[in-house]
């Protein structure tokens, strides 16, 4: 038989009976195959050879398939590999957990060979990076903070609250958007920060509304550098004072935006201090330690997290160098506690010994 595929698939089930079937499928097709009983082993192989198809089931020991997706989309920057997740539900839960982890496609179990081998042959036959494509990652509309301004029998804002809301989305993504593209980071800054945060604020137990706020002052952060040329945002050198007064402006004409919207104070506060550093020598108000809002800590380290492993003004440090930035800066840029836990979360490699 022909081969009609070629490429190395990283697959993970926790089941041997079923790995072993996909494997054989899978090497039958032209694929060269790892197989991997966890997800922390699906992630580790991944990392040390990116591979061009991951297949994952959703719920294994160690490490869910949503999860390995959600890291090596965001912390290890993959962008090319195609990520297909095997699910035993098709809740509504289930499909946007899915869709949030940066996964291509997901196969309903129990499901037969013909169904497998289609669903394969689907995924690697598009073009570009369907993940990326496929959703508009900047669409900011369903994730605006409920607002708390209610009344007492519960009713929603008045229409031009929720107006301005919309409005407001719809102006951050299409600034989010434009920074991207204009590729002062690789491959995906604006929503790798997010992906990032929300990984962190997850691991410290942050509630959904939490999140969300999270997730959209991530996308927002840096919106009012899109107003700012090149020649300022992309400069390799030292800046000019001017310059630099400009750059600092950024999160506050961000924040001022937010403030007029009922139900984003969490979000403004958050974008205006994520320049703020753990040692109180940051900008714009030099707060220090706690008195730095949480929401902003959370975006200071995984904003300086993603520009150092993607930057394309100088070569990016690898996660293990990264890794060692993080606890060197702990305590004087970043949140100690904040350093510990997102290591932790991110799975991220031992730091190289001194």
């Amino acid at each position: 038989m022909e081969s009609r595929h070629h490429g190395r698939v990283v697959l993970a089930e926790d089941e041997p009976a079923i790995l072993d079937a996909l494997e054989e499928v899978l090497r039958a097709d032209g694929f060269e195959t790892v197989g991997c009983p966890d997800g922390l082993a699906a992630l580790q192989e991944a990392r040390t050879r990116p591979p061009d198809l991951l297949v994952l089931d959703i719920n294994m020991p160690r490490m869910s398939g949503t999860d390995v997706a959600l890291n090596l989309r965001m912390v290890s920057a993959m962008a090319d590999p195609r990520i297909m997740i095997i699910s035993g539900r098709e809740d509504f839960r289930t499909r946007r957990l899915i869709r949030d982890s940066g996964a291509d496609a997901f196969v309903l179990k129990p499901f037969d060979v013909t169904t497998f081998r289609k669903a394969v042959t689907h995924l690697m036959s598009l073009p570009g990076r369907p993940w990326l494509d496929t959703r508009n990652w900047y669409a900011l509309e369903d994730l605006v903070p409920e607002s708390s301004f209610t009344t007492s029998t519960g009713s929603l804002p008045p229409q031009p609250c929720a107006d301005a809301e919309k409005a407001l989305g719809r102006t951050i993504s299409l600034l989010a958007r434009s920074l991207d593209e204009r590729g002062l980071h690789r491959p995906y800054h604006t929503i790798q920060v997010s992906g990032l945060a929300l990984i962190l604020g997850a691991a410290l137990h942050m509630g959904p509304g939490e999140l969300r706020s999270l997730r959209l002052a991530s996308l927002a952060h840096d919106a009012a550098l899109a107003f700012l040329p090149d020649s300022i945002v992309a400069r390799e050198g030292p800046l000019e004072a001017d310059q630099v007064r400009r750059i600092r402006e950024h999160p506050v004409i961000v924040a001022e935006l937010f403030n007029e919207i009922e139900g984003t104070d969490d979000v403004a506060s958050w974008v205006r201090h994520h320049h703020e550093r753990w040692d109180g020598t940051g900008y714009p108000g030099g707060l220090a330690g706690e008195s730095i809002p949480l929401g902003a800590r959370i975006l200071a380290l995984v904003d300086a997290f993603s520009a150092m492993t993607t930057r394309h003004y100088r070569p990016p440090l690898s996660l293990e160098e990264a890794a060692a930035e993080l606890l060197r800066c702990a305590g004087s840029q970043f949140d100690p506690r904040l350093v510990e836990t997102f290591l932790e979360a991110a799975r991220l490699p031992a730091p190289p010994s001194s």
